[in-house]
């Protein structure tokens, strides 16, 4: 899982408005499927590894972000492209794209994000190309995915990338300006936490001493298994052993 890295994305949280609505989308549009639900959390991935890859908090006390949102684009990688042709063919997107895999898609969520879902070695290389639907008769069966990036707006995309470049994530800055890229995390319905998965090795304590002497806000409990540090722009990043 970690090949030479210290930290891996686990999930995304992304605060929502109406669960049903948000859980019929990332079910029917992208073809997750829905784990567990607990309390306010619906945790999404593929059935046969039971591993969530995207997490939605319910969260009726934010309200809709205004201008532009922190996470403008998620990037989902199919890791079975005869499965990815079959929703496609099912659920036939106005958006789609090429590649040398094959044809990926994008749609919009009830919030807004742009999500994209494809099948190449770099999303980068896909081309706007339509996609003639291919009806074969079978059943559409759910297929692994997983995150393969994060397009994220900053006010200042310098900052951004210093406070990320040691932690080696799919993350891609873009400098754009609105009033809540920099509000506070729980107030708006945005990308809230980037949960990360640490080695047992990892020295969470040094980390966090590194992060603070940078003036970031931290937390680290007492048995040192969870550091949560506020990057710049107030998404918490929560790195788990």
């Amino acid at each position: 899982m970690f090949k030479d890295k210290s930290y891996v994305l686990h999930y995304p949280i992304l605060r929502i408005d109406n669960r049903d609505e948000n859980i019929a989308f990332y079910t029917k549009q992208l073809g997750l499927q829905v784990l567990h639900e607990e309390n306010a959390l619906v945790f999404l991935g593929h059935k046969k590894n039971q591993t969530p890859i995207l997490v939605l908090e319910e969260s009726p006390e934010s309200r809709p972000v205004v201008g532009e949102k922190k996470l403008e684009r998620l990037i989902l990688k199919a890791l079975d492209k005869e499965g990815l042709q079959q929703l496609m063919t099912e659920i036939k997107p106005e958006k789609t794209f090429k590649g040398e895999k094959g044809y990926g898609f994008e749609v919009v969520s009830p919030e807004g994000l742009l999500v994209l879902l494809h099948a190449e070695d770099d999303w980068r290389t896909l081309v706007p190309s339509p996609f003639t639907p291919e009806e074969t008769g079978d059943v559409f069966n759910p297929f692994p995915i997983k995150v393969d990036g994060l397009v994220l707006n900053s006010p200042n995309p310098k900052d951004s990338q210093s406070f990320y470049q040691d932690l080696d994530l799919p993350l891609f800055f873009q400098e754009k300006q609105g009033p809540d890229l920099l509000s506070y995390p729980s107030d708006t319905l945005d990308l809230e936490i980037l949960t990360l998965k640490a080695k047992p090795d990892t020295p969470l304590a040094l980390l966090r001493e590194q992060y603070e002497k940078k003036g970031y806000a931290t937390f680290l409990d007492k048995k040192e298994k969870l550091l949560v540090i506020s990057d710049p722009q107030g998404i918490e990043v929560w790195l788990e052993k």
